[in-house]
């Protein structure tokens, strides 16, 4: 279902980088090179180091709104400043991205061909070898009795044959790496939890959205998102991935807890899962730390950042 005042309102890419210069560059050239061209990019510079503005100065100036943060506020706070930025300029639309994607030249205009089916719209991610590579899932588990996971099936196991996937797909969970919202959805809603620092800030969002009014998240195929950086499921967990992942996830499950059972069950999986982690990491003190640190802090008012 196309819109014919689409190119009528006003859209915004927001991007969030933290040293990597290089794929910075290749997501914005491939935003200015969009076939239904932006009214604004801004570039949220998480205080890198590796001389970003350098080349935002020497390549981008005047075509994009670069601000460098005064310190590493993660993801989450990239996305929050950045949203708030385009939001209060009055922009129409806004498109979230990493620095790590690049859209397809007809990307944008593919999305805003949906702009009457759904104010929240979601490309599809792929690898550079035109594989699958969308892991938004068509359902998510916020209030699922005995079931852990945050997530169930997703796009890409679904569909690993792009030949047969359909034009449209109803989501409940979304990353940020090319959604785009609608002015009235960030007005009903708010901005990205900054809190969270990094992981889970965009399903968070997308379950606040499902949540408190009727809203659907459309992932529109034939709009595509080039993934710049192979996924990396299968590599060993970083120590700062599982203590943010575990914390946030542990906060959401939370949240959409309706009953003590499920919260006591929650905890009695958590203690298990981290006996596991302990002993398949070979007792490591790091590790236990990090599960520690993840169940303790997510019951805090105030979130700390334990790794920068």
């Amino acid at each position: 279902m196309s819109d014919a005042n689409s190119n009528s309102q006003s859209v915004a890419a927001v991007v969030v980088t933290y040293n990597r210069k290089a794929l910075l560059a290749k997501c914005l050239d491939s935003l200015l090179a969009e076939s239904r061209a932006l009214d604004a990019i801004f570039v949220i510079d998480n205080a890198s180091s590796d001389g970003t503005a350098e080349t935002i100065s020497e390549h981008y100036a005047g075509r994009v709104t670069y601000e460098r943060l005064a310190k590493n506020t993660g993801g989450a706070g990239g996305f929050y400043h950045g949203m708030k930025l385009a939001h209060e300029a009055g922009f129409d639309w806004i498109w979230l991205m990493d620095d790590d994607v690049t859209p397809a030249p007809d990307c944008l205009d593919q999305l805003l061909r949906e702009s009457r089916a759904a104010r929240v719209l979601v490309p599809l991610r792929v690898s550079p070898d035109g594989t699958n590579a969308e892991g938004s899932a068509v359902a998510a588990y916020w209030n699922t009795p005995g079931v852990r996971r945050l997530k169930g099936d997703r796009v890409f196991d679904l569909y690993p044959d792009l030949a047969t996937i359909p034009d449209v797909i109803r989501l409940e969970d979304f990353s940020f790496e090319g959604p785009l919202f609608h002015r009235s959805v960030v007005e009903r809603v708010g901005y990205p939890r900054r809190d969270f620092f990094v992981l889970c800030d965009d399903t968070e969002y997308a379950w606040r959205i499902l949540t408190t009014g009727p809203e659907t998240l459309l992932c529109v195929t034939a709009a595509r998102m080039i993934r710049q950086l192979p996924e990396t499921a299968a590599s060993p967990v970083s120590t700062w991935r599982r203590y943010y992942f575990n914390r946030n996830a542990l906060i959401l499950k939370r949240m959409y807890s309706k009953t003590l059972q499920e919260r006591f069950e929650l905890a009695c999986y958590y203690g298990l899962a981290t006996v596991k982690a302990f002993v398949a990491n070979r007792f490591s003190g790091e590790i236990l730390g990090a599960q520690l640190h993840a169940w303790v802090d997510s019951h805090r008012r105030v979130l700390p950042v334990r790794y920068r």
